[in-house]
């Protein structure tokens, strides 16, 4: 079982703060969610998964998923490395953690549609069978980093690497 626990963003100061709430707290979670409402914060659950630097995902960040030499015979990007940008967020009408792949193609086709292309139970297709390798990275959260949903995010961030 994973260990229920939480970061907060306030908007105030804006600064996240790391480990808001963790079973380890011993307070009921009724309790402190509805303690939380009162203030001017956001929660982000962990999501129980880590990237390839160990680092925690969390709802509201922002992961670079690369897959090496990704194969697939008569597509266009085949035999390259296939790099996607998506958002992990709670769904509330399905009631689940999922995650959105950034396109930024289609933005440049129409700015006014939202950024990103596709939604999916989270982890599906991050272990895609195609590719040699499937890596994950955090490089950010929607809120202290919210240039990484705009149009040019991805460009920038491989020319990182």
């Amino acid at each position: 079982m994973r260990e229920i626990k939480f970061r907060a963003w306030n908007s105030e100061n804006k600064k996240i703060q790391n480990d808001v709430y963790s079973q380890s707290l011993k307070q009921p979670l009724n309790n402190f969610i509805s303690n939380v409402q009162k203030q001017n914060i956001t929660l982000m659950q962990f999501t129980g998964l880590k990237d390839k630097n160990e680092k925690e995902i969390y709802e509201g960040d922002i992961l670079r998923i690369t897959r090496v030499h990704w194969y697939c015979p008569g597509h266009p990007k085949n035999d390259t490395d296939i790099i996607d940008q998506v958002e992990v967020y709670w769904d509330k009408e399905k009631n689940g953690m999922f995650s959105r792949t950034f396109d930024f193609e289609r933005l440049k086709r129409n700015p006014n549609q939202r950024p990103y292309s596709s939604s999916s139970n989270l982890g599906n297709g991050w272990n895609d069978e195609r590719a040699d390798e499937n890596i994950w990275e955090v490089i950010g959260n929607i809120y202290e980093n919210p240039e990484l949903t705009k149009q040019d995010a991805l460009n920038v961030e491989v020319g990182k690497k």
